[in-house]
């Protein structure tokens, strides 16, 4: 527990200190690397090796690529920078992985089928998903991304509005809370 209270605070401290964060997507892609490298052990990509399956969209062809296998720790990181990079909330140029530019893995998704029934499905809004925000069930309205159903509520709508202004530490604690408690449940369903 430490070590996660850890690297809370310094991503509230490094998001907190900077004017660009007042600019669509800030310094959030620099805060997570600067994370990552902090904190990920040396042979991160070897404790993940097949067991973690990060989807990324290439650019040229808007085709999902899944990577499993990392030749190094920087080749872990820079495959997780790819798959968080949003265009243009992020910036207009996508990062490279091994040469090539990817953003993130959902915007292809929906020419392919990724999902079946051993991909866990983690969403940071309300929806259909395995791991997700657990909104009132009373949804008038739904939006389909690939093979999950987003809500679409007013809770998703203040989410939403939070990634263009980072929220207090008081919310984020609030998010941070429930994303774990929403992933233990999860867990417990998938153990029984």
């Amino acid at each position: 527990m430490l070590m996660q209270d850890e690297v809370k605070k310094f991503i509230y401290s490094a998001l907190k200190s900077s004017f660009w964060n007042l600019l669509f997507g800030g310094r959030i892609l620099k805060v997570i690397r600067d994370a990552l490298n902090r904190y990920l052990p040396p042979n991160a990509h070897q404790l993940v090796a097949g067991k973690l399956h990060v989807i990324i969209t290439r650019v040229r062809d808007c085709r999902s690529v899944t990577v499993s296998e990392f030749a190094s720790r920087e080749d872990l990181i820079q495959a997780l920078i790819c798959s968080c990079f949003i265009p243009l909330y992020f910036g207009l140029l996508p990062p490279m992985y091994r040469g090539v530019r990817y953003v993130d893995g959902e915007i292809g998704m929906w020419r392919a089928s990724f999902v079946s029934r051993t991909t866990i499905t983690v969403s940071a809004f309300a929806g259909e998903y395995d791991i997700c925000p657990k909104d009132s069930p009373a949804a008038f309205l739904t939006f389909q991304i690939s093979d999950c159903i987003l809500q679409i509520s007013k809770r998703n709508f203040c989410r939403l509005l939070y990634i263009f202004h980072i929220p207090t530490n008081q919310v984020l604690e609030q998010y941070f809370a429930c994303g774990y408690q929403d992933t233990v449940s999860f867990l417990k369903r998938l153990s029984k």
